[in-house]
């Protein structure tokens, strides 16, 4: 094979390879504009105080539907299943969030609280102390689907509780305490437990952020679908002037 013809075979590998970047990254600039559309979503069920949920809805496929609506339950915390939700920072100090089981009053439902957040022992072999409230409680807060995303490593389920978790994996906690948990979260407005701290952030990326990652991406997909035009043009012209030449 020619160092030409190499070159040439080359040249049109990149040339596809960049052509398929180009639909890419127009998706990734439709999937930022739905993710903004989803925060605003939220922050706007997030200030609404029109209604409040008395029961945990029946959910269709979309459980995001329900983000940021304020829910009141009532009903016993399951003693001793106590979740600690690591790498979670307040104001600058690491720490855990709180999760505990509530089993609904009246319901054969089981929903997962996140009681708010603790500060983490400097010795990471010591977990935080926690004593939960027997008998009835009132669960006021919001209902967030949890997203999963990178961790700092996977979870490892130990023998006996409390347990340790980098994310909330709603499948994988049903299985270890075996009970079918309600597929989205309920992040405490009052505190239950002393010492917890439950001043929550509706979102943790506005969406005026998101559409500017999506107006980056249509750019990149514009500027892209240019260079492949100019390049394409030049490469046409060449092969045209090539064909002149041996015509002649």
């Amino acid at each position: 094979m020619s160092k030409e013809h190499s070159w040439g075979w080359r040249k049109r590998l990149v040339f596809g390879l960049l052509v398929v970047l180009v639909p890419v990254m127009s998706g990734l600039g439709v999937w930022q504009l739905e993710r903004a559309e989803q925060k605003q979503q939220i922050l706007v069920r997030w200030e609404s105080t029109a209604s409040v949920l008395s029961a945990l809805p029946v959910h269709s496929t979309d459980t995001a539907e329900y983000d940021g609506r304020q829910i009141e339950l009532q009903g016993k915390l399951l003693q001793q299943r106590i979740l600690f939700l690591d790498n979670r920072v307040w104001q600058g100090q690491v720490g855990y969030e709180v999760l505990v089981i509530l089993d609904v009053k009246a319901s054969p439902q089981y929903v997962l609280l996140n009681l708010g957040w603790l500060p983490a022992d400097p010795d990471r072999k010591y977990l935080p102390d926690v004593t939960l409230p027997v008998g009835d409680i009132d669960a006021t807060g919001r209902l967030m689907t949890p997203v999963r995303g990178f961790t700092l490593g996977h979870t490892d389920w130990q023998e006996g509780w409390p347990q340790r978790i980098q994310q909330i994996d709603l499948q994988a906690i049903s299985v270890a305490l075996d009970v079918e948990l309600y597929p989205q979260v309920i992040r405490m407005s009052k505190p239950v437990l002393p010492d917890v701290q439950v001043g929550w952030v509706p979102v943790n990326m506005p969406p005026e952020r998101h559409i500017g990652y999506a107006f980056q991406w249509f750019m990149m997909s514009i500027a892209l679908t240019v260079c492949l035009i100019v390049f394409g043009w030049r490469h046409w012209r060449k092969d045209l002037q090539t064909i002149k030449l041996v015509v002649e």
